[in-house]
C-alpha cells in the first residue's frame, strides 16, 4: 500500500507543475527568421492576449508577399500547456490564420503558424487576377522576457483583428 500512495503522489507533483506558464511577454523568432511576440495574461485563466508576428507568403504566380497579423481583445485561452489564435475568414474574405502553441517550460514556447492570404497580380495580356497565397508550414520559438528585440515590422501588408472586427491595409 505505501509503494502505490508514494507513486501516486509522485504523478500528482508531475502533472501539477507541467503547465505553469509564467505570465509576461514572450519574444521569439519564426522559420522565416521573422519576429513574433506574445503575452500570456493571468485573469483567472492563463491566456494568450495580445499576439502579433510576421510571415512571407508564396504565391502560384512566384512571387512573394510579406503579411503582419496583430491579434488582441479576446483571451485565448492555454490548456493543458497549449493554445490556438485564429482568425478565420469572415464572410469569405481572405486573409486567415491560425498560430499553434505549447509551452515546453515555463518560460518557453514553440508552435506553428498557417497563414493564407489573397493577393492581386498582373496577368500578362489582361488586367489582374486574384490568387491565393500561403506562408506554408512556419514554426516558432518563444522565450518570456526574451533579450532586447526589435518591434514587429509591418512590411507590406497587415491584419489587425480583435473585437472591432478586421482592417487590412495593403502596401503601397
Amino acid at each position: 500500500m505505501k509503494k502505490l500512495f508514494l507513486l501516486g503522489s509522485a504523478i500528482v507533483v508531475f502533472a501539477g507543475s507541467a503547465y505553469a506558464q509564467q505570465p509576461g511577454i514572450y519574444r521569439g523568432q519564426t522559420s522565416q527568421q521573422m519576429s513574433i511576440q506574445f503575452t500570456v495574461t493571468d485573469t483567472g485563466q492563463l491566456c494568450v492576449d495580445p499576439m502579433q508576428f510576421s510571415v512571407a507568403l508564396t504565391c502560384p504566380s512566384g512571387t512573394r508577399t510579406g503579411w503582419g497579423a496583430f491579434f488582441g481583445g479576446l483571451c485565448n485561452p492555454i490548456e493543458e500547456g497549449s493554445f490556438t489564435v485564429t482568425l478565420a475568414p469572415v464572410d469569405g474574405a481572405i486573409p486567415t490564420y491560425v498560430v499553434s502553441g505549447s509551452f515546453d517550460s515555463d518560460t518557453t514556447a514553440q508552435g506553428d503558424i498557417s497563414f493564407q492570404a489573397s493577393h492581386l497580380y498582373v496577368v500578362p495580356g489582361k488586367d489582374l487576377g486574384a490568387q491565393l497565397c500561403d506562408s506554408g508550414k512556419v514554426t516558432w520559438t518563444a522565450q518570456l522576457g526574451a533579450g532586447a528585440s526589435e518591434p514587429v515590422s509591418f512590411e507590406g501588408n497587415q491584419v489587425i483583428s480583435g473585437n472591432s472586427g478586421t482592417q487590412v491595409r495593403l502596401s503601397k
